[in-house]
């Protein structure tokens, strides 16, 4: 399952974002690059280990924690555009705190694993390898233009070679669907002018959730850890 769906209405993600990361890097979301951070200084970080620990990510955390408003934007968000996919649920589990990717030109948002074959693949790998259960679904949702090497590559039909892997293009107003738990995918460096942010985040039909086998063994994926619940 993949979809890219344009949104039913507009959200304020980009304009509670924008202005705090103005005022602190003096350069706007896809400019970010400007400021440069000593953190980028190494393009290529190593998968699972420091490649999530960009002073940029932090920050956000920072406002995610202090502004009930983004947190409400976010609910708001998945009732009104995820919701409607699934009539007969009253609940939906999310991710309690959606992930955001900082792709700076010169760089991989994610990190090289040992298991990666060419210097071009970064990071080639599908969530279920790290016990997400196989019912999640994968939302991603631009906060800047999505494109060409700034944007995950990522498996549509099962494939093997990695050249022929889907490039998500993604525009301001538009929202991935899939399930990247069982599709690779991966990065590459990023050889845009543009810094590309975006949301990501999983969902899981409360029905399917009860039954998730994963969740059964691995406790980083239960409701008030990793997920909340929300009434839809």
């Amino acid at each position: 399952m993949f979809q890219i769906k344009k949104l039913k209405s507009r959200y304020r993600f980009i304009e509670l974002l924008d202005p705090n990361y103005y005022a602190k890097y003096k350069n706007h979301l896809n400019k970010l690059h400007r400021c440069k951070l000593h953190y980028y200084n190494q393009p290529i970080r190593t998968f699972g280990q420091d490649d999530r620990k960009s002073p940029l990510v932090d920050h956000f955390h920072e406002i995610w924690d202090s502004d009930s408003l983004l947190r409400d934007e976010y609910q708001k968000f998945i009732s009104q555009e995820l919701a409607p996919y699934f009539p007969n649920e009253s609940k939906l589990i999310i991710q309690k705190t959606p992930n955001i990717r900082f792709h700076l030109p010169g760089c991989s948002n994610i990190g090289r694993r040992e298991s990666d074959l060419t210097e071009e693949h970064i990071g080639v790998h599908c969530d279920e390898e790290f016990g997400h259960p196989k019912e999640e679904l994968n939302i991603i949702l631009g906060l800047t233009e999505m494109f060409g090497s700034n944007s995950i590559y990522y498996a549509l039909n099962g494939e093997e070679d990695l050249d022929e892997f889907q490039n998500l293009k993604l525009h301001i107003g538009e929202v991935f669907i899939g399930k990247l738990n069982t599709a690779q995918h991966y990065n590459k460096i990023n050889k845009t002018n543009f810094t590309r942010v975006s949301l990501d985040f999983r969902i899981i039909p409360f029905s399917k959730f009860k039954n998730a086998e994963p969740l059964k063994s691995n406790q980083k994926f239960k409701i008030g850890k990793y997920y909340t619940s929300i009434n839809i």
